[in-house]
C-alpha cells in the first residue's frame, strides 16, 4: 500500500484506504445489468429519504417544505398508488386543500386485494370532506367503513373526531 498522501484540490483531503480498495475493483459501464440494480436501490433510497424528510418537516410544521418534498416523491414515484394517496393527503395537511385532496383521492384506484389500502383512502377521504365541510357526506363512508370493518379503532376514533 501506498504512504498516505494528501490530495490538493479543494483540501487538502487524505484518501481513505476504502477509496484506495475501491479503485482496484473491475469497473462498471452505464449498461451493465449490475449497474441498473445499483440505480433501483439508490432511487428506493432516494423516495424513502423524501417521504421521511416530509414526515419531519410536516412534524415540526413546515408545512410548506412538507409539500414540496410530497411533490417530489411523487414525481419520482408516479404509479405507485401508496406515493399518490401520500400525495393526497400533503394536499389536505401541508396545503390545507381538502377540496384537491378529494379530487386526487378520487383518482387513485385502489389496489386488487388491498383492504388496507382501501381504508387508508377511505380515511383520507372522510377527514377531506370533514375539512371541507361536508361533515355528513364523512360521517356516511366512515360508517359505511364501520359496516365493514366493526373493529377498527382507526375508524372508531375517525368517527369520534367528525361528531
Amino acid at each position: 500500500m501506498p504512504p498516505k498522501r494528501f490530495l490538493f484540490g479543494p483540501g487538502p483531503t487524505q484518501v481513505e484506504p476504502s477509496v484506495y480498495q475501491a479503485m482496484t475493483q473491475p469497473l462498471v459501464g452505464y449498461l451493465d445489468p449490475y449497474f441498473f440494480e445499483v440505480a433501483a436501490d439508490v432511487r428506493r433510497l432516494l423516495i424513502a429519504g423524501l417521504y421521511h424528510q416530509a414526515r419531519i418537516a410536516r412534524d415540526s410544521s413546515r408545512f410548506e417544505e412538507s409539500a414540496r418534498l410530497t411533490e417530489e416523491l411523487t414525481r419520482q414515484a408516479p404509479d405507485d398508488p401508496h406515493v399518490k394517496l401520500l400525495g393526497a393527503e400533503s394536499l389536505l395537511r401541508d396545503r390545507k386543500d381538502p377540496n384537491a385532496a378529494l379530487a386526487a383521492i378520487a383518482a387513485i384506484p385502489v389496489p386488487p386485494d388491498s383492504r388496507f389500502f382501501a381504508v387508508e383512502k377511505d380515511l383520507l377521504a372522510s377527514e377531506a370532506l370533514a375539512a371541507a365541510g361536508q361533515k355528513d357526506s364523512a360521517r356516511a363512508l366512515l360508517n359505511a367503513l364501520a359496516q365493514k370493518f366493526p373493529n377498527s379503532r382507526w375508524i372508531k376514533d375517525a368517527i369520534a373526531k367528525v361528531q
